[in-house]
């Protein structure tokens, strides 16, 4: 229940959450933080514990409010916006993921609805402040538009369900996932070919259960549960889309080129 905060500087300060200290006492955790995220100003840090979240001054070292969800909807991830720094999303169980606004936590701005089944990780778009995507247990990777809520713009069939997923900063037509089961392999798809993934990173033993990537776009690390750091080069990962079985390739009169492989038929 201590939240730990470094700065470039090796500064730290730490804000014990059931301590007598200034505010600290009316928000009291009882479970193990889950999550945080930090907006673009660096001023609000958002901290998830089961069904509360958090929100937290970094300069004051204090709690601003707590948003706690109704009939204990577990939280699995929250996500300030890199580009609007009052926006940020939660997501969790029964697929759904909810936008609000830190200046009016009362309510949400809006609700996703994807599958019935546990939204674990959503992560913003690097540039585009109204798209985002998401991804769980439902094996899917799904991208959204704020601007609509009914349905996603982009869906990925994943072969099992989804830990993490995170835009390629560098170049966000592309996504990478990490996944829940024994898969330990790190992913990156093109949103323009959505069938499978384009690369795979191998070198992992154990459940990843996180990873990041530069501003570059030139590396994805990741983590696992044995503490094993592994600096991938995205250039440099196992093209899966050369394993493509075709079968059948055709040119027609307009220079377009059809292939028909692993019973699918693509242009």
């Amino acid at each position: 229940n201590i939240l730990y905060l470094y700065d470039s500087a090796s500064n730290l300060f730490t804000l014990n959450l059931e301590s007598n200290s200034t505010k600290a006492d009316i928000c009291k955790l009882d479970r193990d933080i889950s999550n945080l995220s930090i907006n673009c100003e660096d001023s609000i840090m958002a901290c998830c514990s089961n069904d509360v979240i958090y929100l937290l001054d970094t300069e004051n070292k204090s709690i601003i409010t707590q948003i706690e969800r109704k009939n204990k909807w577990i939280i699995k991830d929250c996500q300030f916006s890199p580009i609007n720094e009052n926006y940020f999303l939660l997501s969790g169980d029964g697929g759904n993921i909810y936008l609000y606004d830190i200046r009016n936590t009362s309510k949400n701005v809006k609700h996703f609805l994807s599958e019935s089944k546990e939204i674990i990780s959503v992560a913003w778009h690097p540039t585009d402040e109204n798209k985002f995507c998401s991804g769980g247990m439902e094996n899917y990777i799904r991208i959204w538009d704020v601007n609509n809520n009914l349905n996603s713009i982009a869906d990925f069939k994943t072969s099992e369900g989804c830990y993490k997923v995170s835009f390629l900063n560098s170049n966000p037509n592309y996504i990478i996932s990490s996944y829940q089961t024994n898969n330990y392999n790190i992913h990156l798809w093109n949103v323009k070919m959505r069938d499978l993934p384009e690369y795979r990173y191998t070198g992992h033993d154990s459940f990843i259960v996180g990873f990041d990537n530069d501003l570059e776009g030139n590396r994805i690390v990741s983590v696992d549960r044995n503490g094993l750091l592994i600096a991938h080069e995205v250039n440099k990962g196992e093209r899966l889309l050369d394993d493509i079985t075709t079968n059948i390739i055709k040119f027609n009169n307009n220079n377009e080129i059809y292939c028909f492989h692993d019973d699918k038929l693509e242009k």
